[in-house]
């Protein structure tokens, strides 16, 4: 276990994130599903809900931005989040740039989070890696967007 001389002991918690977002249509009703794998099996999590008319490259950048917001809240600092977006994986380590003034400004909200995060917890170092949506947690996301979709409010 780390220290901190101020507030000693420091409690590290490991997560992996698994994000997916939905539409139907593009755009259309969008869905998002954020899964928590923690090493105390107690504190994993769901998360999931619509998130109104989006296109679906919006609702993977959103998902995104709600794991990070989950990771803030929790204070989890190095998450290892798996997305089956290449788009949001891409973007998220520069390879990629994105044209769309929409996405953009979702990325732009991401970005501050993520420093609100880092001012927050005194670290943030998320790693935000591609895997193929056969992936069995990326199937289970999207399985809980789907179903985030179907409820009736």
């Amino acid at each position: 276990m780390e220290t901190d001389e101020n507030k000693g002991p420091m409690k590290i918690e490991k997560v992996t994130i698994y994000i997916d977002g939905a539409s139907r249509s593009n755009p259309g009703p969008s869905s998002i599903a954020v899964i928590v794998k923690h090493l105390d099996p107690k504190k994993s999590m769901v998360y999931s809900d619509k998130i109104g008319k989006h296109t679906n490259n919006d609702a993977e950048f959103l998902a995104l931005k709600k794991a990070i917001e989950l990771c803030r809240e929790h204070q989890w600092e190095d998450p290892i989040i798996f997305t089956d977006s290449l788009l949001v994986a891409n973007v998220s380590i520069g390879r990629w740039r994105l044209r769309s003034p929409s996405l953009q400004k979702i990325v732009e909200e991401i970005a501050h989070c993520m420093v609100d995060t880092k001012k927050d917890l005194g670290r943030f170092d998320p790693i935000i890696k591609w895997v193929p949506r056969t992936d069995p947690m990326i199937m289970e996301a999207d399985r809980r967007c789907n179903e985030a979709l179907d409820r009736i409010i």
